[in-house]
């Protein structure tokens, strides 16, 4: 693969911690000089051979025109998704008029995705790359300094029915749920008296705190789907992390080890199971902590021989 332009959803940030960037960066060091990161007001427009393109919310792209005219002149395009709630727009029957939405609905063919769920899986020159393993930057784990659990995944109407199951009493066990000020009202909408707080710095802030809770969308239980960054961000800290029951299909897919005392299923069996949470600490640290980054450069390596092999061109539309 050569003549490359890869397009984010946002400018990047050299110091970015959100998954894109991480994504981004490696993407850029995998193919060298190969590939460009398109900046605004730098990056010629003009017929890419591939555009590797992020699979995120262009709602507020400041280049969203541009973006655009990439997507009418590339020969090839490659959704980079590391998030099953973001496609790219579908190229057939848009009937949205954003730039972006009007440029796929031009093209006649599917679109082909790296991804971190196989539910995405529909081409033949899609390709499974878990993406998350890129927020894995380890840190010697040190003791906490705050014995209470931290949260910080997102708020989504699929984890409603876990947050209710673990948040509901706060008084069961010591925890905390850090997010934005304006996720706060939502916690709060199921309890106003779930404690929270302002967002973690990584890998900082989870240090100081005894353990963490896995749990995922009621939909990946069933649509297998990457370990969330969460999961890299906790392993990265040291931080220790009690799995909900209803996520172990997910960890049996990674091939990750899951201990059954560590497997719980509300607010009270972490609460009968807090003693153990020092020697949990270090036999996920055992179990777990490897060289995930050496796993993502295969999978990338991998998808690159399969589009090298692939002798099926695309036809598209005349411009």
């Amino acid at each position: 693969m050569d003549d490359i332009v890869i397009v984010n959803n946002t400018p990047l940030n050299e110091g970015g911690i959100t998954p894109s960037h991480h994504i981004i960066r490696f993407l850029k060091q995998h193919f060298g000089d190969r590939a460009t990161i398109y900046e605004e007001g730098k990056t010629e427009i003009r017929p890419y051979r591939y555009l590797l393109m992020y699979a995120g919310p262009y709602g507020f792209c400041s280049y969203l025109d541009s973006a655009a005219e990439l997507v009418r002149k590339a020969w090839r395009i490659i959704g980079i998704q590391n998030d099953y709630t973001f496609t790219l727009p579908k190229t057939r029957n848009t009937t949205v008029e954003s730039p972006l939405r009007k440029a796929f609905g031009e093209r006649n063919h599917e679109i082909d995705y790296w991804t971190n769920c196989p539910f995405f899986i529909r081409t033949s020159r899609s390709y499974y790359i878990n993406w998350n393993v890129l927020t894995y930057e380890p840190v010697a784990p040190i003791e906490p300094v705050k014995d209470k659990l931290v949260y910080w995944g997102s708020f989504r109407r699929g984890r409603v029915d876990s947050f209710l199951r673990y948040f509901n009493d706060p008084g069961t066990y010591p925890f905390v749920i850090a997010a934005s000020s304006r996720v706060h009202e939502k916690y709060w909408e199921l309890n106003k008296k779930i404690p929270c707080r302002y967002p973690v710095e990584f890998p900082t802030d989870l240090q100081k705190y005894s353990c963490s809770l896995y749990i995922e969308d009621d939909r990946t239980h069933w649509m297998f789907h990457s370990l969330a960054n969460r999961f890299f961000e906790a392993l990265s800290a040291g931080l220790p992390m009690f799995i909900d029951h209803l996520c172990l299909n997910t960890f049996q897919e990674s091939g990750v080890l899951v201990k059954p005392e560590w497997v719980v299923k509300n607010s009270q069996e972490i609460a009968e199971r807090w003693s153990i949470i020092p020697q949990m600490k270090i036999d996920q640290i055992n179990y777990w902590r490897r060289d995930y980054i050496q796993d993502a450069k295969r999978m990338l390596t991998r998808a690159e021989e399969r589009e090298d092999q692939v002798s099926t061109r695309l036809i598209l539309p005349r411009r």
